[in-house]
């Protein structure tokens, strides 16, 4: 019996010691941050992060802005699709582009971007690079960047330096963040029900937010968004409301004084102080546009 006691308790005593000696697994790092902060730790050179303006394009984005700290004009605009998006839906936004493109005069044709499917780059004299691919079942836009918009040329930005950004972000430990698709603003929901008015239902896609300190809200399906942004005297909002009552568009009773372009997919208009650009990817949508300029009005009041 004491033979058996002695081997039992033997037995406990290694148990507990391998126990003891067994090191807890390492907790797994959990990638947090926008896409820009996500590439900060791969990329050469010294950059820091920092918010970038919305955009109105095709599919809905969230966007940052990467900024050579050694160069602070050094500018990549990085975009990524809120939703997933489909190697044929890539096929026919990158057909889309080059048909914008050769409409702007800015080029004729978009090179492959040997990066799958869809993947594209575009290089003109005077407009920045451009590159576009599609990783994780989301599209990716990086572009050169300026104060001004990527329209302008910045000599700084190259289409080799997107192309090394391309492979940090397709090599990404932890993959691409995921946000919610409907990030509600207070100061947007007066204008939920013209802007499902104007995309055919309701908004899968929703964003909104300040910059510059105005108002910018952004709706989208699968195929078309709206953008309405707000500015002061100085904005680009301000010098398209300028422009308009010299151009074809026509004077609509949006705020203190409102201009729709013919096509029906621009519309600008003031409130006090305040200069607010509307725009929609979907055609012929001047009647729902004014719609949504008339609810949104009370938001830039102030």
């Amino acid at each position: 019996m004491r033979r058996t006691l002695t081997a039992v308790c033997t037995l406990v005593l290694l148990l507990t010691a391998c126990q003891a000696e067994k090191k807890p697994e390492p907790t797994p790092v959990v990638a947090t941050g926008n896409l820009c902060e996500r590439m900060l730790p791969k990329l050469a050179g010294q950059w820091k992060v920092a918010p970038a303006g919305p955009s109105g394009a095709v599919p809905l984005t969230d966007s940052c802005r990467l900024i050579d700290t050694e160069a602070p004009q050094h500018m990549i605009r990085v975009s990524l699709s809120v939703l997933p998006v489909s190697a044929a839906d890539a096929v026919r936004l990158r057909k889309q582009e080059e048909a914008d493109n050769r409409r702007d005069h800015v080029a004729t044709k978009l090179m492959d971007g040997d990066l799958g499917e869809g993947s594209w780059t575009l290089d003109p004299v005077a407009a920045a690079p451009q590159l576009g691919f599609r990783t994780g079942d989301r599209l990716v836009l990086l572009r050169g960047d300026t104060e001004y918009g990527a329209s302008y040329r910045s000599d700084r930005s190259t289409l080799a330096e997107l192309q090394e950004m391309a492979k940090v972000i397709t090599e990404l430990p932890n993959g691409l963040p995921t946000d919610p698709a409907a990030i509600d603003e207070p100061g947007c929901a007066p204008g939920a029900a013209a802007a499902a008015k104007i995309l055919g239902a309701k908004a899968v896609i929703r964003r909104g937010g300040t910059m510059d300190g105005y108002l910018y809200c952004q709706w989208g399906s699968v195929t078309d968004t709206i953008l309405v942004r707000g500015g002061g005297q100085g904005s680009d909002q301000a010098f398209t409301f300028a422009d308009y009552p010299n151009s074809s568009a026509r004077a609509v009773k949006v705020g203190d004084e409102g201009w729709l372009q013919t096509d029906g997919i621009y519309l600008a208009f003031r409130v006090g102080n305040a200069y607010v650009a509307g725009y929609t990817t979907r055609k012929n949508s001047g009647p729902a546009l004014v719609e949504l300029g008339r609810a949104m009005t009370p938001s830039y009041r102030r």
